[in-house]
């Protein structure tokens, strides 16, 4: 590799940290591993894409929802105010048909899918929700 030249992110490493500690449950792929106590989202340490001279480590903390998604989309970020969201309502969901990229005011929206226990239909090109 030339210098100066930075490694494609790794995602079949990440892909593979993320499948190995998960469990089927119906049509979810349950995440298995850490748990944040604060989101209930399950998290993974990963190289992160800009480190910064302060930190101690070149690694950050993701969202596996969120890894799983960027390796899908082979992306190591999402656009500002875009999130990932679980169609099925399941925070350690990691099954890639039950994740979407949509905005936080779709993402939001989906909270009223759950209250009414039907999917109000979001427009498109956001995909209904999985209930």
């Amino acid at each position: 590799m030339a210098t100066g030249c930075k490694e494609p992110p790794p995602y079949e490493l990440w892909l593979e940290k993320v499948l190995a500690r998960v469990e089927a449950s119906g049509d979810c792929l349950l995440w298995t591993g850490c748990v944040s106590s604060t989101s209930g989202y399950g998290m993974l340490r990963v190289p992160t894409s800009q480190p910064k001279p302060n930190r101690k480590s070149n690694t950050t903390v993701r969202g596996v929802h969120q890894i799983r998604l960027m390796c899908a989309l082979r992306v190591t970020h999402f656009q500002p105010d875009y999130e990932t969201s679980h169609l099925c309502h399941n925070k350690l969901c990691v099954n890639i048909d039950h994740l979407s990229l949509e905005p936080h005011s779709v993402n939001t929206q989906r909270r009223a899918c759950v209250t009414n226990g039907r999917c109000i239909g979001h427009g498109a090109p956001y995909k209904n929700c999985i209930l």
